[in-house]
């Protein structure tokens, strides 16, 4: 697919995420996917000219427009009068935010453990205005041990019921899924199988060299500390 050359200089592409079709965009220091859809439009009603691979069909996208008038905040943006002003652009972004959060709630004593865990997550969207895999492992490693089905929740529970439900969970004063404010729709899950199956990473691979080295130097000690000669081997 053709695009531009050269990228706006208020847009940086941000290394691909490792699911098809979807492209993150820094602008103005918030991220931006063309994985969520109406992320996608604001990356369109900036810079018309250029092309964004995206997962969603055009039918889905469709629709979206035409049943959730919220999309047109996408379009709004567009008017503002400096376009390279980053705080500016925040502040817009963190009002729409705010319109759609309405009287959101991240404390509900009431809710069960996935609406729990999809709440912290968007609270940290609200504040930081992106959303790492990083940031979703952090709050369900400090959901471990919360009670969960009768019994306390371990890595080993969380099945794809359990994300479909952190997914599927209404936020934003009971109004919209989860789902909807990820900046695309698999990071729960890619978050979890990398808690569950962590990548192969340059500081594993020496962390892993340690310890066999250290396995080595502790049997290369045993066996100096044993006496060895030849009527001891």
């Amino acid at each position: 697919m053709m695009r531009l050359i050269e990228q706006p200089r208020q847009l940086e592409r941000q290394p691909d995420v490792g699911v098809a079709n979807v492209e993150m965009y820094r602008m103005h220091g918030v991220m931006l996917s063309t994985g969520n859809i109406w992320q996608l439009l604001i990356l369109r009603a900036y810079f018309p000219e250029m092309l964004f691979r995206t997962p969603h069909e055009d039918s889905a996208i469709e629709n979206f427009q035409q049943y959730w008038n919220e999309w047109s905040y996408a379009i709004r943006f567009n008017d503002n009068d400096n376009d390279n002003d980053a705080e500016a652009f925040q502040s817009q972004f963190r009002q729409v935010l705010q319109t759609e959060r309405l009287d959101f709630d991240d404390a509900d004593s009431g809710d069960d453990l996935p609406t729990k865990i999809a709440k912290a997550i968007a609270h940290i969207y609200y504040t930081k205005l992106e959303l790492t895999v990083t940031d979703v492992q952090t709050v369900i490693q400090n959901h471990y041990g919360q009670i969960w089905k009768g019994q306390a929740l371990a890595l080993e529970h969380i099945d794809n019921d359990f994300i479909k439900q952190i997914n599927s969970t209404k936020i934003d004063n009971n109004r919209m899924e989860f789902r909807a404010l990820l900046p695309y729709e698999t990071m729960i899950q890619i978050a979890v199988n990398e808690l569950k199956h962590p990548p192969l990473t340059l500081q594993s691979v020496l962390a892993w060299m340690k310890a066999i080295w250290d396995q080595f130097v502790e049997l290369l000690t045993d066996c100096l500390g044993c006496g060895f000669s030849p009527a001891n081997p």
